[in-house]
């Protein structure tokens, strides 16, 4: 689905973070990416969160939780709110593979780094135009 004229959100991305939990109302908009890379609108269902995993998760399981790519496009005319809820460790945490995500033949893909790093590289390569690349 492709924006119209006038219709605003926010474009295809991940969250860094562990986790997020997202309040949200009866507005569509809130669209998240299959494997086969299609599009699909995430349900509003009353008195319920929207949770989708972060970077932080794929990176602490190495990999065996992927973070889901999401974007919101509400519809032309109506006015879309939603309250994100961003959880994430400590920044002076170490942020490594966890023992049993890993192990022989399957070590570590990525090394330790701490939140603070992690987030520091994370919002250049998503946000600094010299170093920007497509995340989604």
């Amino acid at each position: 689905m492709k924006a119209e004229a006038n219709q605003f959100g926010i474009a295809p991305h991940t969250d860094s973070n562990f986790m997020t939990f997202l309040a949200q109302t009866d507005v569509p908009g809130l669209q998240v990416r299959s494997p086969s890379g299609d599009w699909l609108d995430v349900p509003y269902i009353p008195g319920s969160f929207a949770v989708n995993p972060g970077d932080m998760l794929k990176r602490w399981s190495n990999g065996r939780f992927k973070s889901t790519a999401h974007r919101a496009l509400p519809p032309v005319g109506r006015h879309r709110y939603a309250i994100p809820f961003f959880l994430g460790p400590r920044f002076d945490q170490l942020i490594e593979c966890l023992p049993t995500c890993s192990g022989p033949g399957d070590p570590p893909q990525w090394p330790p780094i701490t939140y603070a790093e992690w987030q520091t590289w994370w919002y250049d390569a998503n946000y600094d135009p010299a170093v920007q690349k497509d995340v989604a």
